[in-house]
Protein backbone atom coordinates (compact mmCIF):
# COMPACT_ATOMS: atom_id res chain seq x y z
CA UNK A 1 0.00 0.00 0.00
CA UNK A 2 1.26 3.67 -0.63
CA UNK A 3 2.18 5.96 2.01
CA UNK A 4 1.02 9.66 2.54
CA UNK A 5 2.73 11.95 4.47
CA UNK A 6 5.21 8.51 6.37
CA UNK A 7 1.95 6.67 7.26
CA UNK A 8 1.20 3.39 5.48
CA UNK A 9 -2.60 2.69 4.80
CA UNK A 10 -1.81 -0.98 6.22
CA UNK A 11 -0.39 0.25 9.38
CA UNK A 12 -2.50 3.29 9.58
CA UNK A 13 -6.35 3.55 10.54
CA UNK A 14 -8.00 2.17 7.31
CA UNK A 15 -5.16 -1.09 7.60
CA UNK A 16 -6.68 -1.91 11.00
CA UNK A 17 -10.59 -1.27 10.09
CA UNK A 18 -9.89 -3.55 7.55
CA UNK A 19 -8.37 -5.99 10.18
CA UNK A 20 -11.08 -6.14 12.75
CA UNK A 21 -14.12 -5.97 11.11
CA UNK A 22 -12.84 -8.98 8.52
CA UNK A 23 -11.87 -11.00 11.39
CA UNK A 24 -15.44 -10.25 13.07
CA UNK A 25 -17.21 -10.61 9.52
CA UNK A 26 -15.63 -14.45 9.38
CA UNK A 27 -16.25 -14.90 13.04
CA UNK A 28 -19.84 -14.12 12.90
CA UNK A 29 -20.41 -15.94 9.55
CA UNK A 30 -18.57 -18.81 10.70
CA UNK A 31 -20.52 -18.88 13.92
CA UNK A 32 -23.81 -18.51 12.07
CA UNK A 33 -23.23 -21.50 9.74
CA UNK A 34 -22.17 -23.31 12.33
CA UNK A 35 -25.24 -22.68 14.00
CA UNK A 36 -27.20 -23.50 10.81
CA UNK A 37 -25.47 -26.75 9.97
CA UNK A 38 -26.55 -28.04 13.43
CA UNK A 39 -29.97 -27.12 13.73
CA UNK A 40 -30.16 -28.92 10.24
CA UNK A 41 -28.71 -31.75 11.48
CA UNK A 42 -30.77 -32.14 14.84
CA UNK A 43 -33.98 -31.47 13.06
CA UNK A 44 -32.79 -34.08 10.36
CA UNK A 45 -32.27 -36.98 12.32
CA UNK A 46 -35.24 -35.90 14.96
CA UNK A 47 -37.73 -36.62 12.19
CA UNK A 48 -35.60 -39.88 10.97
CA UNK A 49 -36.30 -40.80 14.60
CA UNK A 50 -39.94 -40.03 14.70
CA UNK A 51 -40.28 -41.86 11.43
CA UNK A 52 -38.57 -44.74 12.62
CA UNK A 53 -40.39 -45.02 15.92
CA UNK A 54 -43.65 -44.56 14.39
CA UNK A 55 -42.74 -47.37 11.92
CA UNK A 56 -41.12 -49.46 15.75
CA UNK A 57 -44.36 -48.64 17.21
CA UNK A 58 -46.85 -49.51 14.16
CA UNK A 59 -44.82 -53.21 13.56
CA UNK A 60 -45.45 -53.57 17.52
CA UNK A 61 -49.01 -53.13 17.37
CA UNK A 62 -49.32 -55.36 14.18
CA UNK A 63 -47.46 -58.18 15.41
CA UNK A 64 -49.26 -58.31 18.87
CA UNK A 65 -51.69 -61.23 17.98
CA UNK A 66 -49.38 -63.21 15.93
CA UNK A 67 -47.15 -63.20 18.95
CA UNK A 68 -49.68 -64.32 21.45
CA UNK A 69 -51.03 -67.00 18.99
CA UNK A 70 -47.24 -67.97 18.01
CA UNK A 71 -47.98 -67.56 14.34
CA UNK A 72 -44.28 -66.86 13.31
CA UNK A 73 -45.76 -67.00 8.76
CA UNK A 74 -47.21 -63.79 9.60
CA UNK A 75 -44.80 -62.20 11.98
CA UNK A 76 -41.96 -62.92 9.22
CA UNK A 77 -44.50 -60.92 6.73
CA UNK A 78 -44.29 -57.95 8.38
CA UNK A 79 -40.60 -58.36 9.02
CA UNK A 80 -40.18 -58.75 5.05
CA UNK A 81 -42.45 -55.53 4.85
CA UNK A 82 -40.40 -53.28 7.32
CA UNK A 83 -37.02 -54.27 5.43
CA UNK A 84 -38.70 -53.12 2.25
CA UNK A 85 -38.19 -49.59 4.18
CA UNK A 86 -34.75 -47.44 2.29
CA UNK A 87 -33.23 -46.62 5.56
CA UNK A 88 -33.76 -49.75 7.80
CA UNK A 89 -30.82 -52.22 8.37
CA UNK A 90 -32.51 -54.56 10.03
CA UNK A 91 -35.43 -55.87 11.93
CA UNK A 92 -36.85 -58.47 13.94
CA UNK A 93 -39.36 -59.84 17.21
CA UNK A 94 -38.39 -61.10 20.56
CA UNK A 95 -40.66 -62.42 22.95
CA UNK A 96 -41.01 -61.33 26.47
CA UNK A 97 -37.56 -63.28 27.47
CA UNK A 98 -35.70 -61.73 24.86
CA UNK A 99 -35.57 -64.63 22.32
CA UNK A 100 -35.92 -63.30 18.96
CA UNK A 101 -38.86 -65.05 17.33
CA UNK A 102 -39.02 -63.86 14.20
CA UNK A 103 -36.03 -62.24 11.70
CA UNK A 104 -35.18 -61.25 8.12
CA UNK A 105 -32.67 -64.31 8.56
CA UNK A 106 -34.29 -66.91 9.66
CA UNK A 107 -30.67 -68.55 11.20
CA UNK A 108 -31.08 -65.70 14.25
CA UNK A 109 -34.81 -67.04 14.90
CA UNK A 110 -34.07 -68.57 18.46
CA UNK A 111 -30.95 -66.59 19.00
CA UNK A 112 -31.27 -65.09 22.35
CA UNK A 113 -31.12 -60.98 23.41
CA UNK A 114 -30.32 -60.60 27.28
CA UNK A 115 -29.53 -56.62 26.63
CA UNK A 116 -33.12 -55.86 26.57
CA UNK A 117 -34.61 -57.04 29.38
CA UNK A 118 -34.96 -54.26 31.85
CA UNK A 119 -37.93 -52.78 33.41
CA UNK A 120 -35.89 -49.08 32.14
CA UNK A 121 -36.78 -50.29 28.54
CA UNK A 122 -40.01 -51.67 29.43
CA UNK A 123 -41.00 -49.00 31.89
CA UNK A 124 -40.01 -46.44 29.49
CA UNK A 125 -41.85 -48.01 26.03
CA UNK A 126 -39.63 -46.93 23.99
CA UNK A 127 -36.00 -47.23 23.80
CA UNK A 128 -33.69 -45.35 21.38
CA UNK A 129 -29.97 -46.69 20.94
CA UNK A 130 -27.19 -44.98 18.67
CA UNK A 131 -24.40 -47.81 18.22
CA UNK A 132 -21.71 -48.59 15.09
CA UNK A 133 -21.72 -51.69 13.25
CA UNK A 134 -17.99 -53.00 12.72
CA UNK A 135 -18.73 -55.28 10.04
CA UNK A 136 -19.88 -52.58 7.56
CA UNK A 137 -19.13 -49.72 9.31
CA UNK A 138 -22.28 -48.42 9.20
CA UNK A 139 -23.54 -45.68 12.00
CA UNK A 140 -27.32 -46.65 12.96
CA UNK A 141 -30.12 -46.08 15.48
CA UNK A 142 -32.00 -48.71 17.13
CA UNK A 143 -35.55 -48.22 17.93
CA UNK A 144 -36.78 -50.73 20.08
CA UNK A 145 -40.80 -50.53 20.79
CA UNK A 146 -42.78 -52.93 23.34
CA UNK A 147 -45.26 -55.40 21.97
CA UNK A 148 -48.11 -55.60 24.82
CA UNK A 149 -51.67 -57.11 24.56
CA UNK A 150 -54.65 -55.23 25.87
CA UNK A 151 -57.89 -57.15 27.19
CA UNK A 152 -60.86 -55.94 28.86
CA UNK A 153 -63.89 -57.30 30.31
CA UNK A 154 -67.40 -56.10 29.18
CA UNK A 155 -69.09 -57.92 32.20
CA UNK A 156 -68.34 -58.53 35.84
CA UNK A 157 -68.63 -62.29 34.82
CA UNK A 158 -66.22 -62.51 31.78
CA UNK A 159 -63.04 -63.82 31.98
CA UNK A 160 -59.49 -62.47 30.55
CA UNK A 161 -58.23 -64.92 27.81
CA UNK A 162 -55.37 -65.03 30.05
CA UNK A 163 -54.40 -64.24 33.84
CA UNK A 164 -51.56 -62.29 35.10
CA UNK A 165 -50.93 -62.88 38.86
CA UNK A 166 -48.90 -60.35 39.19
CA UNK A 167 -51.65 -57.69 38.18
CA UNK A 168 -54.55 -56.51 40.55
CA UNK A 169 -58.17 -57.53 39.09
CA UNK A 170 -59.47 -54.51 36.91
CA UNK A 171 -61.93 -54.42 33.86
CA UNK A 172 -58.94 -54.14 31.87
CA UNK A 173 -55.27 -55.91 31.62
CA UNK A 174 -52.15 -55.22 29.29
CA UNK A 175 -49.87 -58.32 29.24
CA UNK A 176 -46.17 -57.64 27.37
CA UNK A 177 -45.47 -60.35 24.64
CA UNK A 178 -41.93 -58.95 23.60
CA UNK A 179 -40.18 -56.66 21.42
CA UNK A 180 -39.60 -54.98 17.85
CA UNK A 181 -36.42 -54.52 16.88
CA UNK A 182 -35.58 -51.83 14.12
CA UNK A 183 -32.20 -50.54 12.93
CA UNK A 184 -32.24 -47.17 10.96
CA UNK A 185 -29.33 -46.55 8.97
CA UNK A 186 -27.46 -42.39 9.86
CA UNK A 187 -25.31 -42.72 6.18
CA UNK A 188 -27.65 -41.16 3.99
CA UNK A 189 -28.77 -38.92 6.88
CA UNK A 190 -25.05 -37.95 7.11
CA UNK A 191 -24.25 -37.42 3.38
CA UNK A 192 -27.22 -35.25 3.18
CA UNK A 193 -25.57 -33.23 5.99
CA UNK A 194 -21.78 -33.67 4.37
CA UNK A 195 -23.82 -31.89 1.66
CA UNK A 196 -25.24 -29.17 3.54
CA UNK A 197 -21.78 -28.50 5.44
CA UNK A 198 -20.61 -27.92 2.03
CA UNK A 199 -22.58 -25.49 1.21
CA UNK A 200 -22.73 -23.88 4.35
CA UNK A 201 -18.93 -23.48 4.30
CA UNK A 202 -19.18 -21.89 0.42
CA UNK A 203 -21.63 -19.44 0.70
CA UNK A 204 -20.12 -18.32 4.38
CA UNK A 205 -16.72 -18.01 2.39
CA UNK A 206 -18.53 -15.75 -0.31
CA UNK A 207 -19.99 -14.03 2.43
CA UNK A 208 -16.87 -13.54 4.29
CA UNK A 209 -15.16 -12.27 0.63
CA UNK A 210 -17.62 -9.84 -0.23
CA UNK A 211 -17.70 -8.62 3.12
CA UNK A 212 -14.22 -7.93 3.27
CA UNK A 213 -13.97 -6.33 -0.49
CA UNK A 214 -16.72 -4.22 0.97
CA UNK A 215 -14.92 -2.82 3.93
CA UNK A 216 -11.60 -2.20 2.13
CA UNK A 217 -13.70 -0.14 -0.42
CA UNK A 218 -15.84 1.79 2.38
CA UNK A 219 -12.37 2.15 4.93
CA UNK A 220 -10.63 3.89 1.55
CA UNK A 221 -13.31 6.57 1.36
CA UNK A 222 -13.58 7.46 4.73
CA UNK A 223 -9.55 7.42 5.41
CA UNK A 224 -8.73 9.86 1.86
CA UNK A 225 -10.37 12.83 2.79
CA UNK A 226 -9.14 12.34 6.23
CA UNK A 227 -5.52 12.14 4.96
CA UNK A 228 -6.53 14.89 2.29
CA UNK A 229 -7.27 16.94 5.70
CA UNK A 230 -4.62 16.25 7.27
CA UNK A 231 -2.09 17.33 4.44
CA UNK A 232 -4.12 20.95 4.18
CA UNK A 233 -4.22 21.45 8.34
CA UNK A 234 -0.54 20.68 7.91
CA UNK A 235 -0.18 23.62 4.64
CA UNK A 236 -2.21 26.08 7.01
CA UNK A 237 0.22 25.56 9.73
CA UNK A 238 2.85 26.52 7.87
CA UNK A 239 1.13 29.74 6.69
CA UNK A 240 -0.23 29.09 3.68
CA UNK A 241 -4.20 30.58 4.86
CA UNK A 242 -5.35 30.54 0.52
CA UNK A 243 -5.30 26.72 0.58
CA UNK A 244 -8.64 24.74 1.08
CA UNK A 245 -9.82 21.19 1.34
CA UNK A 246 -12.05 19.63 -1.31
CA UNK A 247 -14.14 17.38 0.43
CA UNK A 248 -17.66 17.62 -0.73
CA UNK A 249 -19.66 14.67 1.31
CA UNK A 250 -22.54 15.10 4.17
CA UNK A 251 -21.47 13.19 6.65
CA UNK A 252 -19.17 14.14 9.62
CA UNK A 253 -16.20 14.21 7.70
CA UNK A 254 -17.78 16.84 5.31
CA UNK A 255 -18.47 18.77 7.81
CA UNK A 256 -15.27 19.20 9.51
CA UNK A 257 -13.59 19.76 6.01
CA UNK A 258 -16.43 22.69 5.65
CA UNK A 259 -15.60 24.41 9.42
CA UNK A 260 -12.01 24.29 8.43
CA UNK A 261 -12.42 25.66 5.20
CA UNK A 262 -14.58 28.63 6.78
CA UNK A 263 -11.81 28.60 9.71
CA UNK A 264 -9.02 29.50 6.85
CA UNK A 265 -11.00 31.84 5.00
CA UNK A 266 -11.78 33.54 8.55
CA UNK A 267 -7.82 33.58 9.78
CA UNK A 268 -6.97 35.13 6.39
CA UNK A 269 -9.59 38.07 6.77
CA UNK A 270 -8.65 38.39 10.63
CA UNK A 271 -5.00 37.79 9.59
CA UNK A 272 -5.18 40.93 6.80
CA UNK A 273 -7.19 42.80 9.44
CA UNK A 274 -4.72 42.23 11.92
CA UNK A 275 -2.12 43.84 9.56
CA UNK A 276 -3.89 46.68 8.47
CA UNK A 277 -4.56 47.48 12.06
CA UNK A 278 -0.77 47.12 12.70
CA UNK A 279 0.22 49.77 9.32
CA UNK A 280 -2.40 51.86 10.44
CA UNK A 281 -0.73 51.65 13.83
CA UNK A 282 2.72 52.71 13.07
CA UNK A 283 1.40 55.19 10.33
CA UNK A 284 -0.34 57.12 13.93
CA UNK A 285 2.92 56.55 15.65
CA UNK A 286 5.19 58.11 12.93
CA UNK A 287 2.31 60.64 12.59
CA UNK A 288 2.26 60.99 16.04
CA UNK A 289 6.46 60.95 16.57
CA UNK A 290 6.86 63.95 13.96
CA UNK A 291 4.21 65.55 15.79
CA UNK A 292 6.05 65.36 19.13
CA UNK A 293 9.07 66.01 17.44
CA UNK A 294 7.93 69.40 16.28
CA UNK A 295 6.41 70.43 19.66
CA UNK A 296 9.61 69.13 21.50
CA UNK A 297 11.41 72.28 19.38
CA UNK A 298 8.84 74.72 19.59
CA UNK A 299 8.13 73.92 23.53
CA UNK A 300 11.53 73.85 24.85
CA UNK A 301 10.35 75.17 27.96
CA UNK A 302 7.34 73.04 29.06
CA UNK A 303 9.36 69.87 29.76
CA UNK A 304 6.61 68.12 31.83
CA UNK A 305 3.97 68.57 28.78
CA UNK A 306 6.56 66.83 26.23
CA UNK A 307 7.57 64.37 28.82
CA UNK A 308 3.42 63.33 29.30
CA UNK A 309 3.07 63.01 25.30
CA UNK A 310 5.88 60.59 25.29
CA UNK A 311 4.37 58.85 27.52
CA UNK A 312 1.30 58.26 26.22
CA UNK A 313 3.44 57.68 22.65
CA UNK A 314 4.60 54.55 24.98
CA UNK A 315 1.55 53.05 26.12
CA UNK A 316 -0.08 53.57 22.99
CA UNK A 317 2.75 51.57 20.99
CA UNK A 318 2.47 48.73 24.14
CA UNK A 319 -1.10 48.76 24.21
CA UNK A 320 -0.93 47.59 19.99
CA UNK A 321 1.83 45.21 20.89
CA UNK A 322 -0.13 43.53 23.66
CA UNK A 323 -2.75 43.47 21.34
CA UNK A 324 -1.76 41.85 18.58
CA UNK A 325 0.38 38.90 20.94
CA UNK A 326 -2.66 38.45 22.92
CA UNK A 327 -4.35 37.93 19.53
CA UNK A 328 -1.82 36.21 17.99
CA UNK A 329 -1.58 33.79 21.14
CA UNK A 330 -5.78 32.69 21.28
CA UNK A 331 -5.63 31.81 17.20
CA UNK A 332 -2.46 29.64 18.22
CA UNK A 333 -3.42 27.68 21.03
CA UNK A 334 -6.67 26.07 19.14
CA UNK A 335 -5.10 25.79 15.73
CA UNK A 336 -2.15 23.92 17.04
CA UNK A 337 -4.49 21.53 18.97
CA UNK A 338 -6.21 21.15 15.66
CA UNK A 339 -2.85 20.09 14.00
CA UNK A 340 -1.90 17.96 17.14
CA UNK A 341 -5.53 16.14 17.28
CA UNK A 342 -5.38 15.43 13.67
CA UNK A 343 -2.30 14.11 13.81
CA UNK A 344 -3.26 11.73 16.17
CA UNK A 345 -6.11 10.43 14.24
CA UNK A 346 -4.06 9.35 11.16
CA UNK A 347 -1.32 8.09 13.31
CA UNK A 348 -3.68 5.58 14.61
CA UNK A 349 -2.99 7.09 18.14
CA UNK A 350 -6.43 6.51 19.18
CA UNK A 351 -7.30 3.75 20.85
CA UNK A 352 -11.06 3.19 20.45
CA UNK A 353 -13.45 4.52 18.03
CA UNK A 354 -14.52 6.29 21.62
CA UNK A 355 -11.49 7.80 21.07
CA UNK A 356 -11.59 9.05 17.32
CA UNK A 357 -14.89 10.11 18.31
CA UNK A 358 -13.18 12.26 20.95
CA UNK A 359 -10.78 13.79 19.10
CA UNK A 360 -13.12 14.81 16.28
CA UNK A 361 -15.04 16.49 18.87
CA UNK A 362 -11.85 18.35 19.71
CA UNK A 363 -11.12 19.44 16.65
CA UNK A 364 -14.94 20.88 15.96
CA UNK A 365 -14.71 22.49 18.97
CA UNK A 366 -11.21 24.09 18.71
CA UNK A 367 -12.98 25.37 15.26
CA UNK A 368 -15.76 26.55 16.41
CA UNK A 369 -14.17 28.29 18.94
CA UNK A 370 -11.01 29.81 16.25
CA UNK A 371 -14.90 31.39 14.81
CA UNK A 372 -16.31 32.36 18.31
CA UNK A 373 -13.06 34.50 18.84
CA UNK A 374 -12.24 36.34 15.26
CA UNK A 375 -16.55 37.17 15.55
CA UNK A 376 -15.78 38.51 18.93
CA UNK A 377 -12.38 40.46 17.90
CA UNK A 378 -14.60 42.09 14.79
CA UNK A 379 -17.47 42.96 16.76
CA UNK A 380 -14.56 44.34 19.66
CA UNK A 381 -12.96 46.19 16.90
CA UNK A 382 -16.25 47.90 15.78
CA UNK A 383 -17.62 48.68 18.71
CA UNK A 384 -14.40 50.45 20.35
CA UNK A 385 -13.83 52.35 16.85
CA UNK A 386 -17.34 53.00 16.64
CA UNK A 387 -18.74 51.89 13.63
CA UNK A 388 -20.95 48.85 15.22
CA UNK A 389 -24.57 49.82 13.70
CA UNK A 390 -27.33 49.95 16.78
CA UNK A 391 -30.75 49.32 16.08
CA UNK A 392 -32.93 51.08 18.51
CA UNK A 393 -36.37 50.56 19.19
CA UNK A 394 -39.29 50.27 21.90
CA UNK A 395 -39.21 46.60 23.20
CA UNK A 396 -40.53 44.64 26.59
CA UNK A 397 -37.65 43.50 28.31
CA UNK A 398 -38.97 40.71 30.05
CA UNK A 399 -39.76 39.21 26.10
CA UNK A 400 -35.79 39.84 25.94
CA UNK A 401 -34.85 37.48 28.75
CA UNK A 402 -37.23 35.31 27.92
CA UNK A 403 -35.62 34.37 24.81
CA UNK A 404 -32.16 34.45 25.99
CA UNK A 405 -33.04 31.56 28.84
CA UNK A 406 -34.85 29.70 25.80
CA UNK A 407 -31.95 29.95 24.26
CA UNK A 408 -29.15 28.34 26.78
CA UNK A 409 -32.44 26.65 28.24
CA UNK A 410 -30.49 23.08 26.72
CA UNK A 411 -26.79 23.89 28.29
CA UNK A 412 -28.84 24.73 31.31
CA UNK A 413 -30.12 21.15 31.63
CA UNK A 414 -27.33 19.29 30.44
CA UNK A 415 -25.71 21.23 33.65
CA UNK A 416 -28.94 20.51 35.72
CA UNK A 417 -29.42 23.91 35.97
CA UNK A 418 -32.20 25.91 37.46
CA UNK A 419 -32.98 29.12 35.79
CA UNK A 420 -35.75 31.12 37.53
CA UNK A 421 -36.99 34.51 35.87
CA UNK A 422 -38.42 36.59 38.99
CA UNK A 423 -39.36 39.66 36.46
CA UNK A 424 -42.93 40.77 37.84
CA UNK A 425 -45.29 40.30 34.74
CA UNK A 426 -46.00 44.65 34.85
CA UNK A 427 -44.07 45.56 31.27
CA UNK A 428 -41.21 47.14 31.09
CA UNK A 429 -40.67 49.21 28.25
CA UNK A 430 -36.88 49.98 27.28
CA UNK A 431 -35.45 51.54 24.56
CA UNK A 432 -32.80 49.13 23.02
CA UNK A 433 -31.44 47.21 20.03
CA UNK A 434 -32.94 43.90 20.78
CA UNK A 435 -30.50 41.59 19.52
CA UNK A 436 -27.23 43.34 21.31
CA UNK A 437 -29.26 43.10 24.11
CA UNK A 438 -29.83 39.72 24.08
CA UNK A 439 -26.34 39.24 23.63
CA UNK A 440 -25.83 40.79 26.63
CA UNK A 441 -28.24 38.83 28.84
CA UNK A 442 -26.91 35.78 26.91
CA UNK A 443 -23.35 36.25 27.92
CA UNK A 444 -23.68 36.78 31.25
CA UNK A 445 -25.98 33.79 31.62
CA UNK A 446 -23.37 31.49 29.89
CA UNK A 447 -20.86 32.74 32.10
CA UNK A 448 -23.72 31.81 35.47
CA UNK A 449 -24.00 28.59 33.72
CA UNK A 450 -19.79 27.62 33.06
CA UNK A 451 -18.98 29.00 36.30
CA UNK A 452 -21.64 27.42 38.24
CA UNK A 453 -20.76 23.41 39.76
CA UNK A 454 -23.98 20.85 38.04
CA UNK A 455 -27.28 21.45 39.69
CA UNK A 456 -26.98 25.27 40.61
CA UNK A 457 -29.45 27.93 40.71
CA UNK A 458 -29.37 30.89 38.72
CA UNK A 459 -31.52 33.82 39.36
CA UNK A 460 -32.95 37.04 37.07
CA UNK A 461 -34.55 39.67 38.87
CA UNK A 462 -35.16 43.58 38.12
CA UNK A 463 -35.81 46.70 39.99
CA UNK A 464 -37.02 49.89 38.56
CA UNK A 465 -35.79 53.34 39.92
CA UNK A 466 -36.51 56.42 38.41
CA UNK A 467 -36.12 56.23 34.62
CA UNK A 468 -33.50 53.46 34.83
CA UNK A 469 -34.48 49.33 35.14
CA UNK A 470 -31.68 47.48 36.97
CA UNK A 471 -31.24 43.74 36.11
CA UNK A 472 -29.57 41.10 38.17
CA UNK A 473 -28.42 37.60 37.40
CA UNK A 474 -27.36 36.06 40.25
CA UNK A 475 -25.77 32.04 40.62
CA UNK A 476 -24.50 30.27 43.48
CA UNK A 477 -21.24 29.06 41.90
CA UNK A 478 -17.55 29.48 42.58
CA UNK A 479 -17.37 33.36 42.54
CA UNK A 480 -14.70 35.79 42.41
CA UNK A 481 -12.43 37.41 44.33
CA UNK A 482 -13.45 41.11 45.63
CA UNK A 483 -10.39 42.61 43.58
CA UNK A 484 -11.03 40.77 40.62
CA UNK A 485 -14.43 41.81 39.62
CA UNK A 486 -12.89 44.83 37.45
CA UNK A 487 -10.89 42.60 35.75
CA UNK A 488 -13.81 40.59 34.26
CA UNK A 489 -14.37 43.38 32.14
CA UNK A 490 -10.58 43.54 30.57
CA UNK A 491 -10.07 42.14 26.98
CA UNK A 492 -8.33 38.69 27.30
CA UNK A 493 -8.46 38.66 31.00
CA UNK A 494 -7.95 35.61 33.04
CA UNK A 495 -9.05 35.06 36.92
CA UNK A 496 -6.87 32.89 38.61
CA UNK A 497 -9.00 31.36 41.02
CA UNK A 498 -11.57 30.62 38.29
CA UNK A 499 -11.27 27.63 36.70
CA UNK A 500 -10.40 28.00 32.64
CA UNK A 501 -12.80 27.07 30.14
CA UNK A 502 -11.54 26.35 26.74
CA UNK A 503 -14.64 28.03 25.02
CA UNK A 504 -14.54 30.82 26.36
CA UNK A 505 -12.40 33.97 24.12
CA UNK A 506 -12.17 36.21 27.10
CA UNK A 507 -13.93 38.66 24.95
CA UNK A 508 -17.81 38.38 26.22
CA UNK A 509 -17.45 40.10 29.23
CA UNK A 510 -15.84 43.68 27.81
CA UNK A 511 -18.57 43.45 24.44
CA UNK A 512 -21.27 43.17 27.13
CA UNK A 513 -20.15 46.32 28.75
CA UNK A 514 -19.55 48.26 25.19
CA UNK A 515 -23.13 46.77 24.53
CA UNK A 516 -24.57 48.33 28.03
CA UNK A 517 -23.03 51.70 27.32
CA UNK A 518 -23.68 52.09 24.41
CA UNK A 519 -27.35 51.93 25.48
CA UNK A 520 -26.55 54.74 28.13
CA UNK A 521 -26.25 52.10 30.70
CA UNK A 522 -23.90 50.57 33.79
CA UNK A 523 -22.92 47.51 34.21
CA UNK A 524 -20.43 45.82 37.08
CA UNK A 525 -20.27 42.81 39.27
CA UNK A 526 -20.81 41.79 43.06
CA UNK A 527 -19.42 38.64 44.30
CA UNK A 528 -18.18 36.40 47.42
CA UNK A 529 -15.97 33.72 46.75
CA UNK A 530 -17.04 30.34 46.95
CA UNK A 531 -20.74 31.67 47.48
CA UNK A 532 -21.85 33.15 44.27
CA UNK A 533 -21.71 36.00 42.09
CA UNK A 534 -24.39 38.93 40.66
CA UNK A 535 -24.20 40.93 37.41
CA UNK A 536 -26.26 44.17 37.62
CA UNK A 537 -26.52 46.03 34.38
CA UNK A 538 -29.50 49.44 33.90
CA UNK A 539 -30.88 50.01 31.18
CA UNK A 540 -32.93 53.34 30.26
CA UNK A 541 -37.09 53.19 30.40
CA UNK A 542 -39.31 54.26 27.64
CA UNK A 543 -42.15 55.57 29.28
CA UNK A 544 -43.64 56.69 26.19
Amino acid sequence: MKKSNGISFIKGIGGRSIFTISILIAFFSFILSLFFTSSQKKSMEEELIKRATALANNLAYNSSYWVLTNYGLELQKLINGVMNEEEIIYAYITDQNGMIISHKDTTMIGTQVDSILNKEIYNNKLAVNKKYINNSNENIIEIISPIEFKQEKRSVNEEFLFEDANMNASHSQTKHLGWTFLGVSLNKLNKAIADIQKKAFIITLIIVLAGISLVIIMTRLITKPLRELMEATRIVARGNLDHYVNINSNDEIGILAKSFNRMTSKLKKSRDKIENWNRVLESKVIKRTKELSKKNLELQKNSEDLQKALEELKTLDKSKDDFLSLVSHELRTPLSSIVAYTELLLDDMAGTKEDEKKYLGIIKSESDRLTRLINNVLDLSKMEAGRMPFEFADVELKKLINASVAGLTGIANKHKHTIVNKLNDTPVTVLADPDKIIQVISNILSNAIKFTPDGGLITISGEEKDTMVTVLVSDNGVGIKKGDCDKVFDKFQQIENVDHHSEGTGLGMPITKLIVEKHKGKIWISSRHRKGTTVYFTLPINNV
